[in-house]
C-alpha cells in the first residue's frame, strides 16, 4: 500500500503531522515543525537543538528527538525516498574541518542520514543528503532571529510521483525475502522500544 497508493501517502502525511503536534503540545519535543508541499512532506528541525555550533556531530540530548520523530515516519514509511537538507546561515564559519558554510551544512545532513539508517534500518539507497549552505534561508539574516530560524536540518519524505528523478531503481524488489523480513523486523523493534521508552509516542499508536 505504501509504494502504490496515495490514499496512504496523504493518510500517512496527516497522521505525521498530528503525532509531530501532539508531541509538541505534551512538551515532549520542541523545535520541530511539518510543512506539507507539492513534493512531500517536510519535517523541520531546528539544528541549535541537534548540533554544537560549528559541528556536524549530533547532541546526545537531540538523539531521543529524532528516535521520537523516526519512529513516526518509520511507522508508516520505508519505502519512499527521502532528502535529507541542510541549511545554515549567512555567517562564515571558522574552522579548520569545514572551509565553508557548504561543507558543514553537507556534512550535518549526512549525519542525520547515517543516524536514520543506523536507527531504523531505512535502506541507503532511500536517502540523499544535500547542503544548501545559506542559499535557502526562511528568513532575511539581518537579525539574530532570522539566522536562527535559517539554521535547520529537513527531512521531505517525498511523494512517490517524484520517485523516478530521485532514485530510478527500485532496490527493495532486488532484495531477498530474508533481508526483507530482516529489515522490517528491526523497524518494528526500533519504532516499539522508543514508544515503550516514551509515554506520549506510545499513546500516539493507538
Amino acid at each position: 500500500m505504501e509504494y502504490v497508493s496515495q490514499k496512504y501517502e496523504d493518510d500517512s502525511y496527516e497522521k505525521i503531522q498530528q503525532d509531530v503536534k501532539k508531541m509538541t503540545q505534551s512538551g515532549e519535543i520542541d523545535g520541530v515543525e511539518t510543512i506539507e508541499t507539492d513534493q512531500g512532506l517536510i519535517v523541520r528541525f531546528n539544528d541549535d537543538y541537534l548540533f554544537p555550533s560549528g559541528s556536524a556531530k549530533i547532541l546526545p540530548s537531540a538523539k531521543s528527538k529524532l528516535d521520537k520523530i523516526g519512529a513516526v515516519i518509520a511507522k508508516r514509511f520505508m519505502l519512499h525516498n527521502m532528502r535529507i537538507e541542510g541549511h545554515t546561515d549567512n555567517q562564515p564559519i571558522v574552522s579548520s574541518q569545514y572551509p565553508s558554510n557548504w561543507e558543514l551544512s553537507s556534512a550535518r545532513a549526512s549525519a542525520i542520514v547515517r543516524y536514520m539508517i543506523s536507527r531504523f534500518s531505512f535502506m541507503p539507497s532511500l536517502f540523499t543528503a544535500v547542503g544548501y549552505a545559506d542559499t535557502r534561508p526562511l528568513k532575511a539574516n539581518d537579525s539574530a532571529s532570522g539566522r536562527a530560524k535559517n539554521r535547520r536540518v529537513e527531512i521531505l519524505i517525498l511523494r512517490n510521483k517524484y520517485k523516478s528523478q530521485e532514485n530510478p531503481q527500485n532496490e527493495f524488489m532486488k532484495m531477498s525475502k530474508t533481508d526483507k523480513e530482516a529489515m522490517e523486523q528491526h523497524r518494528v523493534a526500533a519504532v516499539a522500544q522508543i514508544q515503550k521508552l516514551s509515554p506520549a509516542a506510545k499513546e500516539l499508536a493507538h
